[in-house]
């Protein structure tokens, strides 16, 4: 595993109180978090760091209502381009939360900020997929990370 990966995943596990996973067959680094929340990191070439979770099965073409549902969620997205730094995609039929930044060029706040708005999108995306209020479903809770609470609903 690389060094500064475990450096950065350590740092904000640090700030937030979190408990390490072991890292998994692929190098990666899990964190389970409250509430059914799971964050994966890991750096396919040991300067940018992925940290990404898992938001459920994608709407599928075999759905009646996928195809609205993929529209509904291609324009949540849109809606919240300017404010969220990670992105939403489909990755083997399930809906992905992922954010990319480059470990070596962030100093340790940067990192945590990142990690931390990060786990908001997650927490916003979980909300507006009818999950926990996002206000109350961010996992991390070591500052007041407040995020534009704009209502995308459609």
């Amino acid at each position: 595993m690389d060094r500064t990966l475990m450096d950065t995943v350590k740092l904000a596990a640090g700030a937030a109180g979190w408990r390490l996973n072991a890292r998994d067959s692929d190098d990666a680094v899990p964190v389970d978090l409250e509430d059914d929340l799971h964050v994966l990191f890991r750096t396919p070439d040991g300067v940018r760091c992925v940290a990404s979770c898992d938001l459920g099965p994608a709407p599928g073409a075999s759905d009646p209502q996928g195809e609205e549902a993929l529209r509904s969620l291609g324009t949540k997205a849109a809606a919240l381009l300017s404010s969220q730094a990670s992105a939403l995609s489909i990755h083997e039929g399930r809906l992905e939360l992922s954010l990319v930044f480059d470990m070596t060029a962030e100093s340790d706040a940067q990192k945590i900020a990142l990690v931390a708005a990060f786990l908001n999108d997650q927490a916003r995306w979980r909300e507006l997929m009818g999950g926990a209020p996002a206000a109350q479903a961010s996992p991390f809770s070591f500052g007041s990370f407040a995020w534009n609470t704009l209502d995308i609903r459609v």
